[in-house]
């Protein structure tokens, strides 16, 4: 339950999930949701939000890339919106449509309970994936209220931290909950954690009360941005593949701060496999970077030299602080120097390699030269 950003015929807003470059290993998944946002700041149980806390969400990721090209929302009163695709560099596209309100009886009366909606993934060629989505809670969700706040405002970095909240009231398995981190910082939307979004079958139970945070997974001495959300789940399922949710939901913003010196120094890559100038590598050979400290894994930036016609690799985190280059499908060329060059000149900083708190890795090229098999 994070912000994200939309091209949509009517809205961009928040939504359920960040906006990352989203990879194949996603799942693809629909959530069709009204929800009501809350604000904790202390210890004491979450206030309604003040400006627009109530607002309708239809959002889908993790879909194939270039398959579908619009995603379709028909509302059981009137009207059919359209959502345009986003492709935040990776190879799944991501959907969404949203309207926020001030006024409940408003928000009722556009997006009412006791109803089906309809999600369609509209493709390219070939047909629509039509995905019926209900909408039956008579009330939205109470607000849930972290427990364990006041810890949440001294977390130590480097050891594992568990987040806690109060169970929410006649809550089932059947329903899913959220968690996110990401960073405070103005101009700086990258998260930093969240568990599997809404609408996936890895969805956190609605019964779960905790969230561990792994050591070394949050940048010291900042601000955080963190949300905490709860699904009451009216239907759930897969429709052409696609996993979906719908229900009525309920957020809850509040700050975490983490304990420790800001990081203001840049990465280093600590190890390379192979080794930087080695010779006679299989051309069916991944290569494995490591770095000195947790990196961000939502983008790289890398260019290749030496590799012909080949379409550039795919690559992946392994953990937070190594990145495999994944050998072509077809190899590398063979008895060839290949060069890679880690942030190359001409790259935005927001999709380049960088640390948790969001240094920089100097450009760096390293080469190795395969062999004949």
């Amino acid at each position: 339950m994070n912000s994200t950003r939309y091209l949509a015929i009517l809205a961009v807003g928040i939504g359920m999930l960040v906006a990352q470059p989203s990879h194949a290993s996603e799942e693809a998944h629909v959530h069709l949701l009204r929800v009501v946002d809350y604000k904790q700041t202390s210890t004491s149980a979450p206030s309604l939000s003040a400006t627009l806390p109530y607002f309708f969400t239809s959002e889908a990721n993790g879909i194939a890339a270039g398959i579908y090209d619009v995603m379709t929302t028909t509302l059981p009163t009137t009207g059919v919106f359209e959502a345009s695709s986003n492709n935040y560099g990776g190879d799944t596209d991501d959907f969404g449509f949203q309207m926020k309100y001030q006024n409940l009886a408003s928000f009722n009366t556009t997006f009412p309970i006791g109803s089906t909606y309809n999600v369609s993934m509209v493709p390219f060629s070939g047909s629509t994936v039509s995905i019926p989505l209900a909408i039956i809670s008579l009330t939205l969700p109470s607000a849930m209220r972290v427990s364990n706040y006041t810890a949440c405002q001294t977390i130590t970095t480097t050891s594992a931290f568990t987040v806690t909240w109060d169970a929410i009231a006649g809550a089932t398995a059947n329903d899913q909950i959220f968690i996110s981190v990401s960073s405070a910082k103005s101009g700086d939307d990258y998260t930093f954690l969240g568990s599997p979004d809404i609408g996936t079958s890895k969805a956190l139970a609605g019964t779960t009360v905790s969230y561990i945070i792994p050591a070394k997974s949050l940048p010291p001495g900042v601000d955080l941005y963190a949300e905490v959300g709860f699904v009451r789940v009216d239907s759930k399922g897969i429709s052409g593949g696609i996993s979906y949710a719908s229900g009525a939901g309920a957020r809850t913003k509040l700050l975490f701060h983490t304990a420790g010196t800001v990081d203001t120094t840049a990465p280093l890559i600590s190890s390379m496999s192979p080794s930087a100038g080695t010779t006679g590598v299989a051309s069916t050979t991944s290569v494995i970077f490591s770095f000195n400290e947790s990196m961000r894994s939502a983008a790289w930036s890398i260019n290749y030299n030496g590799i012909g016609n080949i379409p550039n690799p795919s690559a992946e985190w392994l953990s937070l602080n190594k990145l495999r280059i994944n050998a072509p499908a077809s190899g590398w060329p063979k008895n060839t120097k290949i060069t890679f060059t880690l942030n190359p000149d001409g790259f935005d900083a927001s999709s380049s390699i960088r640390d948790l708190s969001g240094n920089v890795l100097v450009k760096k090229s390293v080469s190795i030269t395969t062999g004949a098999l």
